[in-house]
């Protein structure tokens, strides 16, 4: 009987949790940790320490922000409960740059609106009188009595404030914005306010998308378009639908990717398309949605990516990222611990980074000369579907496994017959920093309808890249039974 042989080629579609592991497509696979690099899939790049400074006071890490001068001078500031620091290019640490300690907890996450034309940023937290900072020296309260809110952003010329509290009335629904060009005056004026009040959710988060301010509540979407009549004119677009968490929206190219109730989204201000589709369910029935407000996400221009960082049941802060390819549509998954905020920031002196805070009050950011996570080693996987080649009801005995993979360190490859319950070791084998011309192959004899495979490593500083797999099987023989 001939040996019969199935094909897998890469690049990968990635996970998808939408269907029986045997009927998914034979280049899905359940990446944990590894991620698409230039048709192949590759073992993500580690994180390092960003600055030489540590941990910010008043840990964890409750926002970071970024402030571009009109001069073309940018900085990235990190908050915490207590603290606002900037970090410094020259000597690689974080300076302080505040006088008057904030007064929020680990519940009160911070939102920055950069004002380039007055080189101020805005800081509000929901709890503190709002904050500005000049680039220079330390942060002040803004001026004109704003009072306090959870969200704000720049619209030239205009700073907007949402969720609101005044005079120690809150007021969740409301929108309100400065005189034309004067960010600290707050009456007379074109300044103004709108209160969005179809339905009982909170405001979350004010964001410009195209012309607009998208206004994004719990339970209903608005668009704020600036007028000569009324200033802002909002319209209520959407509703049994909303944002997650104040932090779970991202902007690329002026569309944003954000994280509902029950889906995860791209709008563009008219077209509101779910992507969720292959990890909907499996995201949505492990997720705390309870601590909701502690997730975030962020784009990732230079991979395509947005990532969504979530708080999985049973944990107290993100330890699980969910990455979407807008370009390939496709999604992966990492594991992180207690991250909980990040920016994609480009320096005046470095490329474009993505920096991250965590529990600990240390900021990190992703580091392509390491494959390490501060120095521990990372554990990363692919695991196959369940091939069962044309047949489901007969059984097969599957006999070697031919794949093309290069990196540095040992790649480690196992099967399951039980659907990924148990795992049985088949071999392992040493890389080559080059693809090799010939596969790795590796033999063994196991009879079963159904088997998946698992490619892995977990050595520090050792990578793998995986482009394509053959596994090989005879069809059931009646002395098999």
């Amino acid at each position: 009987m001939p040996e019969l042989r199935i094909p897998v080629l890469l690049p990968s579609q990635a996970l998808d949790y939408s269907r029986p592991a045997t009927l998914i497509e034979n280049s899905n696979c359940f990446p944990q940790n590894m991620s698409l690099y230039r048709g192949d899939i590759a073992k993500r790049f580690g994180n390092s320490l960003y600055s030489t400074s540590g941990a910010i006071s008043g840990a964890p890490v409750m926002g970071l922000g970024k402030m571009e001068l009109n001069t073309g001078e940018r900085y990235v500031v990190r908050a915490s409960t207590l603290s606002l620091q900037k970090y410094n290019e020259i000597t690689n640490a974080w300076d302080t740059i505040t006088v008057t300690p904030f007064s929020g907890t680990a519940n009160n996450y911070f939102d920055f609106a950069n004002d380039p034309d007055d080189n101020l940023l805005i800081i509000v937290n929901g709890v503190d009188l709002i904050r500005k900072w000049d680039g220079k020296q330390n942060n002040q309260m803004l001026g004109g009595d704003p009072g306090i809110a959870a969200t704000a952003v720049y619209f030239p010329p205009y700073v907007l404030l949402g969720n609101v509290i005044e005079n120690g009335q809150a007021l969740p629904f409301k929108v309100k914005w400065c005189d034309t060009a004067q960010p600290e005056k707050w009456l007379g004026g074109n300044a103004g306010a709108a209160v969005l009040s179809n339905e009982p959710s909170q405001l979350y988060k004010l964001k410009r998308l195209n012309e607009y301010i998208a206004a994004y509540k719990r339970n209903s979407i608005w668009l704020g378009l600036p007028n000569a009549t009324d200033v802002w004119d909002w319209t209520c677009v959407k509703t049994g639908m909303g944002l997650m968490g104040m932090n779970c929206v991202a902007e690329i190219e002026a569309v944003h990717y954000f994280m509902g109730d029950n889906d995860f989204f791209m709008w563009d201000g008219a077209t509101l398309t779910p992507i969720g589709g292959n990890v909907r369910d499996e995201v949505f029935s492990t997720i705390d949605k309870s601590q909701s407000y502690k997730f975030f996400a962020v784009p990732v221009r230079q991979q395509t990516e947005v990532w969504f960082y979530v708080v999985p049941l049973g944990q107290t802060f993100p330890t699980q990222i969910w990455k979407y390819n807008y370009r390939w549509k496709v999604w992966y998954f990492d594991t992180c611990v207690n991250i909980t905020a990040g920016i994609n920031y480009e320096g005046n002196l470095s490329a474009e980074k993505i920096i991250t805070g965590d529990s600990s009050g240390n900021t990190y950011f992703v580091d392509k000369t390491t494959t390490n996570d501060n120095g521990i080693a990372v554990a990363c996987s692919v695991a196959t579907k369940d091939f069962t080649a044309d047949k489901f009801e007969i059984r097969k005995r599957w006999l070697q496994l031919d794949f093309w993979a290069y990196g540095a360190g040992t790649i480690w490859v196992d099967y399951s017959i039980d659907r990924g319950a148990t795992w049985v070791s088949i071999d392992s084998a040493n890389l080559d920093p080059a693809m090799p011309t010939t596969p790795i192959t590796m033999f063994f004899d196991v009879v079963s309808s159904h088997i998946r495979f698992r490619f892995r490593n977990s050595g520090s500083e050792e990578f793998f890249y995986l482009r394509k797999f053959y596994p090989y099987y005879l069809m059931e023989a009646e002395s098999w039974r």
